[in-house]
């Protein structure tokens, strides 16, 4: 969470983050928040095999949206006009909220795609206000998952975060510093998205058998 927090403080000094975008943010957390309260407590509930099956259709809807309107996805400048989000938003961004309380693995895919298709940010402004919905949700899960009976395995925390945070920094340098990021950043993500359908439909490990 610390080393999110260290990206977000990076892109707000390169005014990737501006004082709207900020505000903006807050209030897609707040109505984060609650759903990923109910997503984490649901995640002590279901099945393994059940949750990576879902994620993996999910994954397609969003992949299928990337290819279908790419104009929005390469715009040059952002279109949000208003300091609150509409009420339509606010749903779809607790929706977001159960999915990441219910399961990390992926969510930034799917927080990317509403906040470029429904919100109207450029694909790396959407990275930067991604990271503080990201932060909330985080504190969110932890509490839930603190207060269960599930046993949880620190290292694999540990080292997701010290990945994730390599990860941030070098999204942050990447944003600032290269031409036609936003078109750089989709190709990246179509291959994220195909690689985690590939994964959670157990279809990665096959293919790497063939080989």
């Amino acid at each position: 969470m610390r080393v999110r927090g260290g990206a977000t403080e990076s892109q707000k000094a390169e005014n990737i983050l501006d004082a709207d975008s900020l505000r903006f943010s807050l209030w897609l957390s707040a109505a984060g928040m609650p759903g990923a309260l109910v997503g984490a407590y649901v995640a002590t509930l279901l099945d393994k095999d059940a949750m990576n099956l879902a994620i993996g259709a999910m994954l397609i809807v969003v992949l299928v949206t990337i290819f279908f309107n790419p104009t929005k996805w390469l715009r040059e400048r952002s279109e949000v006009r208003k300091e609150r989000p509409e009420l339509f938003v606010l749903v779809l961004f607790f929706a977001i909220g159960i999915y990441g309380g219910f399961i990390q693995a992926g969510v930034g895919v799917f927080l990317v795609t509403a906040l470029v298709l429904g919100v109207g940010y450029t694909i790396v402004h959407a990275n930067a206000v991604k990271l503080i919905f990201v932060l909330a949700l985080n504190i969110v899960a932890f509490v839930v998952f603190i207060l269960s009976p599930l046993q949880i395995n620190w290292g694999i925390g540990a080292l997701m975060a010290v990945g994730q945070s390599i990860g941030a920094w070098a999204a942050v340098r990447f944003a600032v510093s290269v031409k036609d990021a936003n078109r750089w950043v989709r190709y990246l993500l179509i291959v994220v998205i195909i690689y985690s359908i590939l994964r959670f439909f157990g279809l990665l490990d096959l293919i790497l058998r063939l080989f």
